[in-house]
């Protein structure tokens, strides 16, 4: 939980996850300081109440800074029906039940959207064992619980395949994540000529990206396995 809290409803079947949502979107972030385009990625979720969370924290976080920007995509599963992208961050939202999700289509349909990585962000012993989820789940929970990352590798690399990856950072919570983000644009503004700072504005988490932060639009990464994110 974050902040000892999971799942919340402020209104009628309108359920939302703060944990989640901000570690969704800290993980974008991440994704563009090391120079993904926002193009190439989609935040994905499986309720209307979170897509709306979601949809808050990048209108304060992303839009308005030029070295996020906003992701290709915010929307729900149902919605995304018939649409791919190459990173897909998805959501699943419930800590208390499984509820929707325990039709197997809209898992279904949730998983196949990303082409090249998907990173699934959810309460895994609540879904792991859920009789009618199992077989996907296994797929999903063969790697490790927790994200790992090379913060310090750019895209796109330039380490050759045969070669050996440096130690990974494990990324503990959401926390966590939104510290390592804040931590990469404050370096990431140090690194910029005097004058090039986003107009003297406040940007997400206190760092100041700049217009010029050389976040390319190059293409999307190498093929990563699909994880699940506790």
């Amino acid at each position: 939980d974050f902040r000892g809290r999971g799942e919340s409803a402020p209104l009628p079947h309108f359920i939302q996850n703060l944990g989640e949502a901000e570690y969704a979107v800290a993980l974008y972030q991440y994704l563009r300081l090391v120079g993904h385009p926002a193009s190439s990625v989609s935040i994905l979720t499986t309720y209307n109440g979170q897509r709306a969370l979601l949809e808050d924290i990048v209108a304060h976080r992303c839009a308005p800074f030029p070295a996020f920007g906003a992701p290709a995509r915010v929307s729900t599963t149902d919605k995304y029906q018939g649409q791919q992208n190459d990173i897909v961050i998805l959501s699943l939202v419930r800590t208390k039940s499984v509820g929707h999700l325990r039709d197997v289509r809209r898992l279904v349909v949730a998983l196949s959207r990303a082409r090249l990585a998907l990173v699934v962000v959810c309460r895994r012993a609540l879904f792991e064992h859920v009789p009618e989820l199992r077989p996907a789940m296994r797929q999903l929970c063969t790697g490790p619980g927790r994200l790992r990352l090379l913060p310090h590798e750019r895209h796109p690399t330039q380490r050759p395949v045969d070669a050996p990856t440096p130690p990974p950072l494990e990324v503990v919570d959401t926390e966590h994540m939104m510290a390592l983000v804040a931590e990469m644009a404050h370096a990431l503004a140090g690194e910029q000529p005097a004058g090039a700072a986003n107009d003297g504005a406040p940007s997400p988490h206190g760092a100041q990206p700049s217009h010029s932060a050389g976040l390319g639009d190059a293409d999307a990464g190498d093929q990563k396995r699909a994880r699940v994110v506790r």
